[in-house]
């Protein structure tokens, strides 16, 4: 299937190709081939496995609803037949903050391995993409409490989220399509693209990615813990900045 149209997220990074498994069962290793693919129903990525090399038979399908996938160097340079080995950990459970509202299957834990750690890198970094934008719990975790809000706006609210593979907290502000009106879809493509134009200045909040999932946009950004500007003019004596203050501060604006 084609993938969603995403209405502000890039285009899917499209990827196909061999991975060698081991048999469960009977010993040896296989060749399968991968293809990242998205099932028009739910609009979720998922991972189609063939047994031939032309893709001509029947796939089995590895959903990426609920996907955890990183690189294994410690199962690297296994003795796999037909050279070297380089593994990919595909986590399928279901997140246990997520068990809750999930369908009951928890999936497994798989490993296919790549020839080359090029190849296992494009892999590991197509599948992360895919996961993501199929459920953002597949690359964040974000508690939704009082204490995990920081802040709300008139369309969007923003948490405090941290990162599955990096363990980094970022701040993740969270829309919801449903309650855009057209202007305001304008102007978060307008941030969108402002932001990743401007890319990594020190002085303004840098956007790490946007994750597009078929309910909601999330903008995930570098996460600031210094606290409102208001707020530190309002700590201040007199309830004002000294001028040299106020110059360093706009200095960093400039």
């Amino acid at each position: 299937m084609s993938p969603p149209d995403f209405t502000i997220q890039s285009d899917p990074p499209l990827k196909s190709g061999p991975l060698r498994k081991q048999r469960r069962h009977l010993g040896g290793w296989v060749t399968r081939w991968f293809e990242l693919d998205w099932e028009e129903s739910s609009g979720m990525a998922c991972l189609l496995v063939y047994h031939k090399g032309d893709m001509s038979d029947l796939p089995s399908r590895i959903s990426l609803e609920h996907c955890f996938v990183r690189a294994r160097e410690s199962m690297d340079d296994l003795k796999a037949s037909g050279g070297p080995a380089y593994c990919i950990e595909l986590d399928t459970r279901i997140p246990p903050h997520s068990r809750s509202t999930g369908k009951g299957v928890e999936g497994k834990v798989s490993h296919f391995f790549a020839a080359s750690l090029q190849e296992r890198e494009e892999w590991v970094e197509a599948i992360a993409w895919c996961a993501v934008n199929s459920n953002l719990d597949n690359g964040y975790i974000i508690e939704k409490g009082d204490d995990a809000k920081l802040g709300v706006g008139s369309y969007s609210m923003v948490w405090k989220g941290c990162d599955r593979r990096t363990r980094k907290d970022w701040a993740i502000k969270e829309v919801c399509k449903a309650d855009l009106e057209q202007v305001e879809l304008q102007n978060l493509r307008e941030e969108v693209r402002i932001q990743r134009r401007v890319g990594e200045h020190p002085n303004i909040v840098y956007m790490k990615e946007l994750v597009e999932t078929p309910d909601r946009y999330y903008i995930v950004m570098e996460l600031l813990v210094g606290g409102a500007l208001l707020d530190r003019i309002l700590d201040s004596p007199n309830r004002q900045f000294s001028e040299h203050q106020a110059l360093d501060i706009m200095k960093q604006d400039a």
